[in-house]
């Protein structure tokens, strides 16, 4: 009923602006009070200028309650993004090939986390989107270090995890210390070094909701050309401005993703190309595919969207994350999807002939993690969806 972490900040600075004129309206209602009684004091029984005290500590308390919950969402938001980011980034270091391959540019730019949110922008799941991309830009202050512990209990690989806060607090450095053995198959770039997080969110509704929202819904994406990242403070005023809600939120994430990889991808290789500022830099040629995507914006659900944004994360070298709303059907369906393209490549490297993809699609659905998932959520081996939520999904997710 909040809403999420962007209309709670844009409640802040309306609160504050609020709360602001209030006591500038009471300065001046006591300068003329002083001006027609010589004096500067109030009586206790003037009722006028008392209401408007309690007005200004009223308005001032709003403040502060705004403030308050922000922080503290941020707080548990940022905390889980934290712990996806670290996992994440240790899940890729286990893969001796990637390492190798792509740790001296973890370490000059940083390593990329692409986000893959299958959120609806209606209804309550509005609220985690602004959740999610606040916790997710918050990841950009946050950098990961390893350091070589003891030998550890057999099994164990990591010893402990610290975090500490830069001297003037905008970078928290997470320690990871591994065991002795471990520590040791860890490429030298990478022995000590500090990566910073490089996370880009890229979303998009998979379901009813969000199929009845883009029937209704114009997209503001240009057609004219490559368009830069749209602020994602786009925000409408709804009613009497209390509740500011986003204008076509999914194109402007997706444009303001596209636009930081984009940069990304221009420094891992940028064909000569002299620009320096993001916004200017024209689409690298890797991106053509993801380009064409967002640049449907919001008039249907495009899948290809996240499928296009996975595959570019992992070839420079980065991590891929796919979540919604609990983390079972959506989620499970995307799991799926990622797990038989990449069953699929891995395959055709051994053996001649195509996939059997719907084989695959079933022993994932049916012996892999998505059901027990199920299970833990909401007690029994069964999916949520029926034939009318099935209806509108993507092809690829069905």
């Amino acid at each position: 009923k909040k809403g999420g972490l962007r209309r709670l900040e844009e409640k802040i600075r309306t609160s504050t602006t609020r709360a602001s004129n209030a006591r500038l309206e009471l300065l001046r209602q006591l300068e003329i009070h002083k001006e027609a009684t010589g004096s500067p004091y109030v009586k206790v029984d003037d009722v006028r200028m008392r209401k408007m005290r309690d007005a200004v500590e009223e308005k001032e308390r709003e403040v502060v309650q705004a403030k308050w919950e922000v922080a503290r969402r941020r707080a548990i938001c940022g905390g889980q993004a934290a712990a996806i980011a670290v996992t994440t980034y240790l899940n890729a270091l286990s893969d001796p090939a990637r390492r190798e391959k792509f740790g001296q540019r973890w370490v000059n730019q940083g390593f990329i986390i692409t986000f893959e949110g299958m959120l609806s922008a209606a209804g309550k799941e509005l609220g985690m989107i602004e959740d999610a991309s606040v916790a997710i830009d918050m990841l950009r202050d946050f950098e990961v270090k390893l350091e070589r512990g003891g030998d550890g209990e057999e099994g164990e690989n990591v010893e402990d995890v610290r975090v500490d806060v830069g001297a003037l607090k905008n970078r928290i450095t997470f320690t990871v210390v591994l065991k002795g053995d471990t520590f040791e198959k860890i490429p030298e770039m990478l022995s000590g070094a500090t990566v910073r997080f490089f996370p880009v969110l890229f979303q998009m509704g998979v379901d009813i909701k969000q199929w009845g929202k883009n029937l209704v819904t114009s997209s503001t994406t240009s057609r004219g050309g490559p368009r830069t990242a749209a602020s994602v403070g786009n925000y409408l005023e709804d009613g009497d401005g209390s509740e500011p809600v986003p204008s076509d939120l999914l194109t402007d994430l997706n444009n303001k993703a596209l636009t930081r990889l984009n940069k990304y991808y221009h420094e891992v290789d940028n064909f000569g190309y002299q620009g320096s500022d993001s916004k200017e830099l024209p689409i690298h040629p890797s991106l053509g595919t993801l380009f064409n995507f967002v640049q449907e914006g919001g008039r249907k659900i495009q899948h290809g969207v996240l499928d296009a944004a996975g595959d570019a994360g992992f070839e420079v070298g980065g991590g891929g994350v796919i979540y919604c709303k609990s983390g079972k059907d959506r989620t499970g369906m995307g799991g799926d999807l990622e797990g038989k393209a990449v069953g699929g490549e891995e395959r055709r490297g051994e053996e001649e002939g195509e996939v059997d993809g719907e084989r695959l699609s079933y022993v994932l659905r049916r012996f892999g993690t998505r059901i027990y998932v199920c299970e833990k959520n909401v007690g029994r081996r069964t999916y949520a969806f029926n034939s009318l939520q099935a209806k509108f999904m993507p092809p690829a997710l069905k």
